[in-house]
């Protein structure tokens, strides 16, 4: 009778497990994206050129697969498909566009791929290489960082050429910095030296180098200088700006911080005409604060100065300009 049982039910574990086998391959069919060479490696190239290249990307799945979008990283990188629905087994292409104009060195330039596949809905082509001028010039820009008065430094900048070259003029545009040129390799290698001037007034300094070459593609390139001489004794506000106040006494306070010396002393503060309260107080490294309390900001203080005393050689007199505006002009 067991025998008989078990031969019953046979059919119905067939079925069962047909059934099963079925649900199991409907549930495994799914698109799956893949390309043979997704880094296309395009070497050393001209900075002039456009890198054009295709990827070919198949479909090795068992179901359609749907691509959404080709996103590049930058606007640099122009991507297009040739179909965006890719049957199983079948493949596509997609072909980049690179423009390396004004670009040097290293590239590493990656689009995201977006389908249906299920593992991979995002999938990364790169297209990598080096873009070169005939003639570089590095760096592009020199920082002096922050001088004291007096205070020089010189700053290298190395020209590299392809082939040889002359170097036809080297200027500084605003004459802050004075430059010698070296010849490392006779045509192809230069160091270009820039030192500032030591006679630099406190402030910004602000320039910009051009270098000319007999180079037909790469002629001329310009460097921009940059950096702050810093003044002995830093001062703010500077002007001090109030507005007018009828019958409405106000506050102000003026900042005395280290600048190129280190230590000082505030030794008074007079502003001729204000009838204010002063209080100096020495606040350590942080320097000084001059307060004037209960100014009567009329247009008659409008074009005075406040005047403070320091020990500092050269600093000995520091006059601040003070202008008073009409209220209507801060509420503009």
């Amino acid at each position: 009778m067991k025998h008989r049982s078990a031969l019953s039910l046979l059919p119905a574990i067939i079925s069962a497990l047909a059934l099963g086998l079925g649900s199991a391959l409907t549930a495994t069919a799914a698109p799956e994206i893949s390309c043979d060479a997704p880094l296309f490696d395009f070497g050393q190239k001209d900075n002039s050129l456009t890198i054009k290249h295709t990827f070919i990307v198949k479909n090795v799945g068992t179901d359609v697969l749907n691509i959404s979008r080709v996103k590049p990283a930058c606007g640099c990188t122009v991507a297009k498909i040739s179909s965006r629905v890719v049957a199983p087994g079948q493949s596509t292409e997609i072909t980049a566009s690179l423009a390396l104009k004004g670009r040097t060195g290293a590239q590493t330039k990656p689009m995201t791929v977006y389908s249906n596949d299920p593992r991979k809905p995002s999938f990364q082509l790169t297209l990598k290489g080096s873009a070169v001028t005939e003639v570089t010039v590095t760096p592009s820009a020199l920082s002096f960082g922050r001088l004291e008065e007096g205070q020089t430094i010189t700053k290298d900048i190395k020209i590299t050429a392809q082939k040889p070259i002359k170097i036809k003029s080297v200027v500084a545009a605003n004459q802050s910095v004075t430059h010698e040129m070296t010849v490392l390799k006779p045509g192809t290698e230069f160091l270009l030296k820039v030192t500032n001037k030591n006679n630099l007034p406190p402030g910004r300094i602000s320039e910009t180098i051009t270098i000319t070459t007999d180079s037909e593609k790469s002629p001329t390139h310009r460097i921009t200088v940059y950096g702050t001489v810093l003044d002995k004794l830093t001062i703010s506000p500077n002007p001090l700006v109030i507005p007018e106040s009828a019958g409405v006494k106000v506050d102000r306070t003026i900042y005395v911080r280290a600048g190129s010396v280190k230590n000082f002393q505030v030794l008074s503060a007079n502003w001729a005409g204000s009838n204010t309260k002063v209080k100096i107080d020495d606040n350590g490294i942080r320097g000084f604060t001059v307060a004037f309390k209960g100014i009567s900001a009329t247009k008659e203080l409008n074009g005075s100065f406040i005047e403070l005393r320091t020990d500092v050689p050269g600093r000995e007199v520091i006059r601040i300009p003070v202008t008073i505006r009409p209220q209507a002009a801060f509420n503009r």
